[in-house]
């Protein structure tokens, strides 16, 4: 919906407010609709900043804390002036900047105005969030339905309560610098401030080739933080300040006493009202279309709800050898339910010519290969008047949705107590779905030896030993006995994760927990937003997860067929050809894309830049990366080069 950012002094010395206006500008492709700034103790700087931003609100405030908030807007619910931020609420103590959206504002709207809250605004969700944490306090957070990132001031307890929704779909990264708290939507609004050391957190660049991300609650920069998804921070300032967690997707009871029908009529009206509730905008809202299963599903819910037809988006490349686009499904979905539908396909060109604006608009290291076409489909649906998207995100990782999980569960079963590696891997070679993959279980054993689970999250690059044979020996060296466990290992241990053994429960958890946040719903966030549209979920409704964390494995994965459950409530609605067809949207021919020798060689070059100021690679790893014909790992390695270019 918006971008945020803010400037909060920590001790009562003056601060210097004026960075205020560059983070915001920063982040203005998140909020091109209008602006807004809260300044205390500064009028001259609030007049002089209505003298050259006519349109913006700008509101002056008297007191002893040194404030400065910004907010970019993207107008997607109650789209009066009178709804801009940073807002109030009526009594002019608690103050707001706000990015996301709260589905069933209109019914805490009811509930806060039968306790004597009274509202200023139409309909707007922001005012909601404000009566809300008036009344409720921190326990506001347990009423929402849906995404956030947010900053509330308290001006008479002058306290500061900062969070993120309960899966991270909004961002919000913080650093503490001379005293002054920072925050912002993006990271490249808060180096706006050239006093901010840009260290390279050595560590976080290891994750990434484990994780093709970095894992919160740490950033790419040793000093800068994310704020992890479910947690929040309350401090006054002068105290310290320390993130903690406030919810708990994973199931803490038993599993489900439900016959498969009666869970398959559930799903069907939970997933319904997800959707429904996501429709819910004063601008247009569309669809994210690949043809698979989820986006599907998507479309079909819809349908039922819209008298006209829903836009419907559909990106893929040209074909190619070795690569086949999928655009014959999503046609199929469309005229089945009478979609507005529109295709975008792309040629490799398109990749290259955006590679370095994306790592840019990611702020991070990010080598998702579907980034690219998001960014361009996002930006087709707003060029035909489209403001809202929904995304089929989560749906894999809480109903088990990849057939890796399977296979590393099998895997840990058939390792447990049985220490000799030559009789497993005999019994492995016979077992057909472990064929194909000696590269993971060489892995994996390694990790059973060391007493860690065999999986860490459903995108691991690279192992530990061959991190080692990539990286030089002085990162190494650097690096000492970490372990790219760690950021994974409290989870682990934890009740968190549903128990510490080797379970579906286990690999919903880092992925919910890990993957989902820093990579998926990044990738969906930034792309998006640098499009000017903002994306939904209806796979992560809070209702529907905490239903879907509930039921069974056995009825997530039957007789080999992953998502068993969710494909058996869409027979009937989806053709079967839909619903059983192999997984691959949003498929990126990466290989072909860099055998193009100009794109390669541009690639290589960035990454010995890179590598003779970082010195991060062995001298062996850059040779063997030259000769490498694997489009993944070239994308992962030269985003990390590109990134560091720009940032730097």
């Amino acid at each position: 919906m918006c971008g945020i950012v803010g400037i909060i002094g920590l001790n009562e010395l003056p601060v210097d407010k004026e960075n205020i206006l560059t983070m915001a500008d920063e982040i203005k492709h998140r909020g091109p609709d209008g602006e807004g700034f809260l300044i205390t103790n500064n009028l001259d700087f609030c007049n002089s900043i209505k003298r050259i931003r006519n349109n913006a609100l700008v509101i002056s405030k008297n007191h002893h804390q040194q404030v400065a908030f910004g907010h970019r807007r993207l107008s997607i619910i109650d789209l009066h002036f009178e709804a801009s931020q940073p807002m109030s609420d009526s009594s002019d103590r608690y103050w707001i900047v706000y990015n996301g959206e709260i589905y069933n504002h209109a019914e805490l709207r009811r509930q806060l105005e039968n306790l004597g809250h009274n509202f200023k605004t139409d309909h707007s969700d922001t005012e909601v969030i404000l009566n809300a944490y008036a009344q409720w306090g921190k326990e506001c957070l347990s009423r929402f339905n849906g995404m956030w990132a947010f900053c509330i001031w308290d001006s008479v307890e002058n306290t500061f309560f900062l969070a993120r929704d309960l899966i991270g779909k909004k961002p919000l990264y913080y650093v503490e610098h001379d005293s002054v708290f920072y925050f912002a939507s993006e990271l490249k609004a808060l180096l706006v401030n050239q006093e901010i050391p840009r260290i390279l957190n050595e560590r976080a660049v290891y994750d990434y080739l484990t994780y093709t991300m970095v894992p919160s609650p740490d950033t790419i920069f040793r000093n800068v933080k994310k704020l992890p998804a479910a947690h929040y921070l309350f401090f006054k300032p002068g105290e310290q300040i320390v993130a903690k967690r406030y919810w708990n997707p994973f199931r803490n009871d038993k599993y489900l006493n439900s016959s498969e029908t009666e869970i398959i009529e559930a799903l069907r009206e939970k997933i319904s009202e997800a959707v429904r509730i996501r429709l819910l905008a004063d601008v247009e809202v569309g669809i994210l279309l690949s043809g698979g299963l989820d986006s599907s599903i998507n479309l079909a819910c819809a349908s039922k709800y819209r008298e006209r037809p829903i836009k419907a988006f559909c990106v893929g490349f040209e074909n190619m050898p070795g690569y086949k686009n999928e655009f014959c499904y999503a046609r199929q979905i469309a005229a089945l339910f009478k979609a507005d539908y529109y295709e975008l396909q792309l040629k490799e060109k398109d990749y290259f010519d955006f590679l370095q604006d994306m790592v840019y608009y990611q702020d991070e290291p990010n080598a998702d290969a579907a980034n690219i076409p998001l960014y361009y489909v996002s930006k087709l649906a707003r060029s035909k008047g489209v403001k809202v998207l929904l995304g089929g995100e989560g749906s894999d990782e809480m109903f088990i949705g990849y057939q890796l999980w399977d296979i590393a569960r099998q895997f840990s079963n058939i390792m447990e107590g049985k220490p000799l590696l030559s009789g497993i891997t005999g019994f492995l070679h016979k077992n057909s779905p472990l064929k194909n993959k000696r590269t993971y279980y060489h892995g994996w054993y390694e990790k059973v030896r060391k007493k860690q689970p065999v999986f860490w999250s459903g995108t691991e690059q690279w192992t530990e030993k061959e991190k080692q044979r990539m990286l030089s020996s002085e990162f190494l060296h650097t690096i000492g006995s970490y372990n790219s466990f760690f950021p994974i290992n409290d989870l682990y241990s934890s009740s968190l994760a549903g128990g510490s053994g080797e379970s579906f429960d286990w690999m919903s958890s880092a992925d919910l927990v890990n993957r989902l946040p820093d990579l998926l719903l990044a990738r969906l966030d930034r792309m998006t937003m640098a499009a000017s549209v903002e994306g939904r979920n209806p796979f992560l409704d809070v209702n529907l997860i905490e239903y879907v964390m509930k039921i069974p494995p056995h009825l997530k994965i039957k007789n080999k067929e992953e998502k068993y459950i969710l494909k058996k409530a869409y027979e009937g609605i989806l053709p079967a050809e839909i619903i059983y067809r192999r997984k691959d949207s949003f498929s990126v021919p990466l290989d072909q894309i860099f055998s193009n020798r100009d794109n390669k060689q541009g690639s290589i070059e960035t990454i010995e830049r890179f590598n003779l100021k970082t010195n991060i690679f062995s001298s062996n790893y850059i040779k063997q990366l030259k000769e490498s014909k694997n489009g993944e790992e070239l994308l992962t390695i030269s985003s990390l080069a590109y990134w560091y270019e720009k940032f730097n």
